[in-house]
């Protein structure tokens, strides 16, 4: 393994937060425990000075007015626990063990959930030393700041003036925004923030699942009178979730799933691979056809084709642009592309699936 230079050293000047706003500040027990290990992001990168757009640094739930005091003799809410936890500079070594890009990249696949890998990836390879990040999780906290790495199985944010920790297994990210340098035709360069992972919870898959209208979905489910022996796995595109009945569009048929008769143990997005030949007659009609961050070729007019992962389509004044995640000098950079032949999903095969899926819903039991 490649050694790397000192990562946390220039932090190590940083007083020690005595407090993080909110309820941040419950967390803290226990969240850096003393000579925890600090393994910074690949690339050999020492840390930046910080730029003044990272503050305000904690936000979200944890800046929200307090509440009014309860009357008396009313029970006192227990609220439950932040998951972003401060982590004091003066318990971090001055030096830390790094990763190789091969390493970075596997522990990246290794990831627990796809809002995990959108943070771990932002640092993947040559990518910037100091990728700027803004992280909200499922129940409304949300760091802003440059990610630094990792120590004590937490992913490290410098927010402001302070270094926070976000739990690698907690899992829980619902949206995940990068700044990043788009590159357009013309080597024009312009700085830009990418939506890099967005998934709205599902809580209630009867009702939820109304927000992936149109994807398909495998869904493992049982029948209630029979929870021993009747497990089987569904799948088909979502036409309906109304809150008491889920409707699939299967390939032998409808699918229907009610709430009165049937139990859902986990649901898993899967995505169906595109190609826009012949189907489009403007870049506009792209939108919405693939989700985010789906493995993609585009073919140029000339014959030329990039491959990578797409981010959406965009607007600005001269016209729609497509946005493209790809490799480079062995991390990635983002490219803007205004007009292509076609866009496809890589590997593709008509009527069928991209291999994988993202699980979007566990049964809270499971």
């Amino acid at each position: 393994m490649r050694p790397l230079p000192a990562l946390f050293a220039c932090l190590l000047a940083v007083p020690a937060p005595a407090q993080v706003v909110g309820e941040a500040a419950s967390a803290a027990k226990g969240s850096s425990a003393a000579g925890a290990a600090v393994s910074a992001v690949p690339g050999g990168l020492a840390v930046p000075a910080l730029s003044p757009s990272l503050a305000p640094g904690l936000q979200g739930t944890s800046l929200a007015a307090p509440a009014a005091a309860p009357a008396p003799g009313a029970p006192v809410p227990v609220l439950a626990p932040s998951l972003i936890s401060p982590v004091d500079p003066k318990l971090l070594p001055a030096a830390g063990a790094g990763y190789t890009s091969a390493e970075w990249s596997r522990l990246v696949s290794g990831a627990k959930d796809e809002g995990t890998k959108a943070v771990l990836n932002s640092a993947l390879g040559d990518n910037p030393a100091d990728p700027r990040l803004s992280v909200t999780l499922a129940n409304g906290e949300r760091v802003d700041g440059a990610f630094r790495g990792l120590a004590g199985g937490k992913m490290i944010f410098q927010t402001g003036d302070k270094l926070v920790g976000l739990d690698m297994a907690a899992g829980g990210i619902a949206e995940v925004r990068r700044t990043v340098d788009v590159l357009f035709d013309g080597a024009s360069l312009r700085p830009d923030e990418v939506v890099v992972h967005s998934r709205a919870p599902v809580a209630d898959p009867f009702r939820d699942l109304a927000r992936h209208h149109g994807r398909f979905v495998d869904i493992d489910t049982r029948d209630l009178d029979d929870l021993k022996w009747s497990a089987q796995t569904v799948s088909g595109r979502i036409v309906k979730a109304d809150g008491n009945e889920i409707l699939l569009e299967g390939p032998k048929g409808e699918v229907h799933l009610s709430r009165e008769y049937h139990r859902v143990d986990k649901v898993a997005l899967r995505t169906e691979h595109y190609a826009s030949r012949g189907k489009i007659s403007s870049i506009s009609d792209v939108r919405d056809k693939l989700p985010d961050g789906a493995p993609v070729e585009v073919v140029l007019h000339g014959g030329k084709t990039v491959t990578g992962r797409f981010f959406g389509l965009r607007k600005d004044a001269e016209g729609d642009f497509i946005l493209l995640e790809v490799p480079a000098a062995g991390g990635t950079r983002f490219r803007a592309y205004r007009d292509f032949y076609d866009l496809r999903t890589a590997g593709f095969g008509k009527g069928d699936l991209l291999p994988g899926s993202e699980v979007i819903y566990t049964a809270p039991d499971k």
